[in-house]
């Protein structure tokens, strides 16, 4: 086998380290035992980290020619046994991509232990970062254009996919849509000066592009008409907006129908929500709305030639509601997102009529990942292309005959998502970009003022959800510098981080019990939100109640006997409590309740009323009572009570 060069002997995974010189692999400082045969394909793996290793080449590093075994059982064992050790899984990748029929690829970043990059862990590219507060960078750009013809001939993990820069302007450029003849690509930009974001259009291979729309509110989600005369936008306003209909050459607008969003739009901005698609003949637009704050998100189809409109899904009421809608080429099927109470988005596809009327019920296509709302399907209607994950989002397929489970595109770079796919020569083009939010501390202890900003806990990911442990030395955070959302620790000084849990999906909202030796987080490890405690110096995690609702969103009682979290068993949001070594759940609120914290004398619980961006924030004591509005709109679940009172984020004066 070969040995990897001095300076690479070691380094580091996730929460894993390894030694190739001694052979060890640690995780959290402690050895773990690996065989021989699964350390030397590891080995291998990380030697060429980024690049396919194959079968044949592991074979001949493993077993030489004089060696009798069944060498593919073998090899499947050896894999199997690493992936066990790692908590990896074949369908849902961290760190070894299976590569069908070829062999093998480790695929997480890796950081050498000493301080040098190792030699072939995969560049980053720096992107152009938007600072505020957090410094969350968005340098988003329109980032590839990668000629495929499709799935038929050979699996795309299999292939290397070669992407092309199609923009890099300053700013954010999103939400692409491609003409019919797959010449050109509508796109919404905030501009040079990045203050306004309008539709602008872009002809492949050149060309500056040509701006549609100068209004001063903010233009999104283009849908170009099959027939390529219109493009078809949204224009937000605060609580309200309008569907707009705009010649694909420039020329006066026609507004079709209005648009609510009742406080949510920021999510379904965050998410890259493209409200609009057109059905294959160019006579009807898809595209989402509902009538009042408390009605989720139905799918509506609307003539512009007659102003018809009827209604596509009813989505249960629990749920935020449906959008991210794509016709397939056909027009026979309706593919959407159907995002839960909990943050959480499923795909689904709807059957339709050749007058695009329901012809059953929506089915829905399993993934253990929040899917975002850009579905995409391919020119031969077998597959959807999505994008999925908490936050750097990855490119995935999958057959909607459900006989295949979704597979990762394997496309270059960091994030991907919004994609789209051409109707002519089978072409992609998808956002490429990098969003960085950092932990920061301020001083408030014995000022009458706040002490400046410090950043305290920083990567090139997201690192959020920051909590001190009670005695104010190790701070509890959720990152994704993984590839997935996962609960992490650290110093009080933003030293000694480690990761504490390796679940391969999106965990976080962790939080300290009063005692200080154990955290309680969710989890859509099993593809719905639950609640788990870990523990804090050993690092294993148990899961409190199997329940078939989603459970979110923990917080502890102030002597550390109970664990608040937010459910959606009723039918909508409420906050319930559970024993804390695991029991029953016991509802809490009635009229609608979500992120629960005690107050330290343990008189009183303090709750907001929705997921929402902006919420109220109420309390109502522990003992029964009425509840009482405390707060009328807090920013993106920020408030935190303590005994100085209660912290809270305002609400940007724009947004």
């Amino acid at each position: 086998m070969r040995q990897s060069s001095q300076s690479h002997s070691a380094c580091r995974f996730g929460a894993f380290e390894v030694d190739l010189r001694a052979r060890e692999l640690r995780k959290g400082g402690l050895k773990i035992k690996l065989q021989e045969q699964p350390f030397q394909v590891l080995a291998l793996l990380l030697e060429r980290a980024g690049q396919v290793v194959t079968r044949e080449e592991l074979r001949q590093a493993l077993w030489p020619s004089d060696t009798f075994v069944d060498f593919d059982q073998s090899l499947n064992t050896a894999v199997r046994k690493l992936r066990e050790v790692l908590g990896d899984t074949a369908s849902t990748p961290r760190f070894i991509e299976t590569l069908p029929r070829n062999g093998y690829r480790f695929v997480a970043p890796l950081e050498a232990i000493g301080g040098k990059d190792p030699a072939r862990e995969p560049k980053r590219k720096k992107q152009r970062r938007l600072v505020w507060v957090a410094s969350f960078a968005v340098a988003v750009a329109l980032g590839a254009i990668a000629a495929w013809y499709f799935w038929p001939k050979a699996p795309v993990p299999e292939r290397v996919l070669s992407a092309i820069p199609l923009t890099s302007y300053p700013g954010e450029e999103k939400e692409p849509s491609f003409s019919p003849d797959g010449g050109q690509v509508a796109f919404a930009w905030n501009g040079d000066k990045e203050d306004n974001q309008d539709i602008y259009v872009k002809l492949i291979g050149g060309g500056p592009p040509l701006r549609l729309t100068t209004d001063p509110a903010e233009d999104y989600g283009p849908a170009w008409s099959p027939d390529g005369r219109h493009i078809a936008f949204v224009r937000r306003r605060r609580d309200s907006g309008d569907l707009f209909l705009i010649p694909a050459n420039g020329g006066p607008e026609r507004r079709l129908a209005g648009i609510q969003w009742y406080g949510l739009r920021i999510k379904l901005r965050d998410r890259q929500f493209p409200l609009v698609a057109w059905s294959p003949d160019s006579k009807w637009v898809a595209f989402a709305n509902r009538d009042s704050p408390e009605q989720p998100y139905s799918l509506f189809l609307l003539s512009p030639e007659t102003g018809e409109k009827r209604q596509l899904t009813s989505p249960p009421k629990k749920s935020v509601g449906d959008g991210g809608v794509a016709f397939s080429p056909d027009g026979r099927q309706l593919a959407f997102v159907r995002l839960m109470s909990s943050g959480y988005g499923h795909l689904y596809v709807l059957p339709l009529s050749e007058e695009f009327r329901p012809t059953g019920e929506p089915r829905r296509l399993p993934f253990n990942q929040p899917v975002n709302m850009t579905p995409a399907w391919t020119p031969d209607g077998r597959e959807i292309v999505f994008a999925a994950g908490p936050a750097g989002s990855r490119l995935w397929r999958v057959k909607v005959s459900g006989s295949q489970g979704p597979q990762p595109l394997g496309l270059p770079g960091e994030s991907a998502s919004g994609p789209a796919v051409s109707r002519q020569g089978g072409r992609l083009v998808y956002v490429a970009g990098t969003s960085d939010l950092n932990i920061w501390r301020m001083e408030l202890s014995g000022r009458s003022e706040p002490g400046p900003p410090v950043r305290l806990i920083a990567s090139t990911k997201v690192d959020v959800a920051p909590q001190f442990s009670p005695d104010g030395k190790r701070i509890a955070f959720e990152s994704d510098r993984t590839g997935n959302g996962e609960v992490w620790v650290c110093d009080g000084d933003g030293g000694n981080q480690a990761q504490m849990t390796s679940f391969g999906a999106h965990s976080g909202s962790p939080r300290w019990s009063p005692d200080g030796e154990r955290i309680a987080f969710d989890s859509n490890k099993e593809g719905r939100w639950q609640i788990y405690v870990v523990d804090a110096a050993a690092g294993v995690a148990r899961r409190l109640h199997d329940s078939p609702f989603d459970d979110d969103s923990p917080g502890w009682s102030h002597d550390g006997k109970w664990i608040y979290f937010a459910s959606n068993r009723t039918g909508e949001l409420q906050v319930w409590k559970m024993p804390a070594k695991g029991g029953e759940p016991v509802q809490v609120t009635r009229r609608g309740g979500f992120l629960a914290y005690e107050s330290p004398d343990g008189k009183y619980l303090y709750y907001m009323k929705r997921f929402e961006p902006i919420s109220e924030v109420w309390k109502v004591p522990v003992d029964c009572g009425e509840e009482i509005k405390v707060l009328d709109a807090v920013w993106r679940r920020g408030f935190a009570v303590t005994n100085q009172g209660i912290y809270f984020m305002t609400v940007p004066e724009a947004d």
